[in-house]
């Protein structure tokens, strides 16, 4: 129960400092929900103030000026940098090893990680005017920001993790406004979006075990019911998609009957237009429709750890008392 209470105290922590950093920063996400296993073996009493990272990611590049003291970037730079940064969706991130970075203030534990991909974006994005002050480029996944002194105990315990082969979800573009833009794998397909929504349910069935609060176990029945309705989208837009399938093949048939029967196939291949300008919209509507829901959950989840927070502040209110 400290875990999560911490996760989502932390979560709050960075939604409402989101707005504070100065410059703008490429990086790819990835899709690894056994890191949160990983932080449940850490010892809430050993983290820094900066706790869990609660988003797998690697940063490309921090510090490219967008807006503050600098000009914000126009429309055309902003998709160079998403351009730049997408070839490293088309690539597996291998997680080396446990290791850290270390300082007086904190140790940021750490995964080190490794692709061709991330290294020549961070090259070519290095191009753009920045103030990076880390002159080699070190990929890493942070995993933790632990007090001074104790990421030793943490690599040792964690050794034989390693060589892990994680796939890129997306690649976002924070800037220094709080917005972000993102992008997804050019056939990212329903498959994906089932695992994530898959993903989370297995995590709020776990959260549903470690909170006893009547009115936090509401909220993540809300939650699982979006996550229900997103899944019931997806079945019904692979209906949607196959239903588009059989009248392309019937307007195909229909397009042979013609050209045999009357030669018309002028008549013919606007059928098949037709068909296939179908099919397009259809699809296009269902994964419209299934963003929409993606969506609403990543909001519904976001109240459910506002409330987690705000809970624990009661708790610890009344404890005071």
């Amino acid at each position: 129960m400290k875990r999560y209470v911490k996760l989502f105290e932390e979560f709050s922590l960075v939604l409402e400092n989101r707005n504070e950093h100065p410059y703008g920063c490429s990086m790819v996400f990835l899709r690894y929900p056994e890191l949160f296993k990983i932080q449940d073996a850490i010892n809430p009493d050993d983290l820094h103030d900066n706790g869990f990272e609660d988003e797998p990611h690697v940063t490309l590049l921090y510090g490219i000026h967008d807006g503050g003291e600098h000009d914000e970037l126009s429309k055309e730079k902003l998709a160079e940098i998403i351009d730049i940064s997408k070839p490293t969706l088309d690539e597996a991130v291998i997680l080396k090893g446990v290791s850290a970075f270390e300082n007086d203030e904190y140790d940021v534990l750490k995964f080190d990680a490794e692709s061709p991909a991330l290294r020549e974006a961070n090259k070519k994005l290095s191009d753009f005017p920045n103030s990076n002050s880390f002159p080699d480029y070190k990929p890493h996944v942070t995993i933790a920001y632990l007090k001074s002194g104790k990421a030793k105990d943490y690599i040792e315990k964690f050794k034989d993790i390693k060589d892990i082969e994680v796939s890129p979800e997306k690649i976002v573009y924070s800037r220094p406004n709080g917005t972000r833009m993102e992008e997804y794998p050019v056939d990212e397909s329903w498959e994906l979006h089932e695992k994530s929504l898959s993903e989370m349910d297995s995590y709020l069935d776990n959260l549903y075990t470690n909170i006893n609060e009547v009115n936090l176990v509401d909220i993540i029945a809300k939650i699982k019911g979006v996550f229900t309705a997103a899944k019931n989208i997806k079945d019904k837009a692979a209906k949607a998609i196959k239903k588009t399938q059989e009248k392309a093949k019937d307007a195909k048939e229909t397009q042979a009957k013609m050209k045999e029967k009357e030669g018309k196939t002028k008549d013919a291949d606007q059928a098949k237009v037709y068909a296939e300008r179908t099919k397009e919209e259809q699809a296009k509507l269902a994964m419209l429709q299934a963003k929409q829901k993606y969506e609403e959950t990543k909001a519904a989840v976001a109240d459910a750890k506002t409330a987690v927070a705000n809970a624990k502040m009661k708790k610890a209110s009344k404890a005071g008392k």
